[in-house]
């Protein structure tokens, strides 16, 4: 091989190395999405990755719990979940339940809700501060529309296991 073809090929060898050294690119950023609410006349918003389907509600069949907020057990998918107002675990007293959220986590858990809104997608001039939330926080998400609440589906688990006890999930 001639000096400059050798050469060539080292060169060639050192930036193909070379890229299995720099680091991957970042995706852009995907900007939240959420699903408009409303419970008992309030507005509120979910994050649409908490929410794994948005169905009707069919029969809730009641059973007794400690829990004001569990309306009871329904069949959703062909499977048994319970289901949560989300207007008493929010403390706003009796809702209309019409809808339900199935939670998009590991827990099969349906919370039930009165009205939605619609889809919201913050507009880069739209402010939301509704990124990571821990239970129990609150966050705002401010479009067009107006500010929203942004409800945590997850927290209301949180907050749920550790009043009945569990501390891995409802399912274990």
């Amino acid at each position: 091989m001639t000096e400059g073809r050798a050469s060539s090929a080292t060169q060639m060898a050192h930036e193909f190395d070379a890229t299995f050294a720099r680091p991957w690119p970042q995706a852009p950023h995907e900007p939240d999405r959420y699903l408009a609410l409303r419970i008992v006349d309030e507005r509120y918003a979910v994050n649409l990755l908490e929410v794994r389907a948005v169905l009707p509600v069919r029969r809730i069949v009641a059973m007794p719990s400690k829990l004001p907020a569990l309306l009871g057990l329904s069949s959703v998918r062909g499977e048994v979940v319970p289901v949560y107002s989300l207007a008493k675990l929010l403390q706003l007293g009796q809702d209309d339940a019409r809808w339900l959220l199935l939670f998009a986590g590991k827990e099969r858990v349906a919370f039930a809700v009165s009205g939605i809104d619609g889809y919201l997608q913050p507009e880069p001039g739209e402010s939301s501060n509704a990124g990571e939330q821990s239970p129990g926080s609150v966050q705002t998400l401010v479009t067009a529309d107006g500010a929203r609440a942004v409800l945590s589906l997850a927290g209301f688990i949180h907050n749920i296991e550790q009043q009945i006890g569990v501390h891995h999930g409802l399912e274990e």
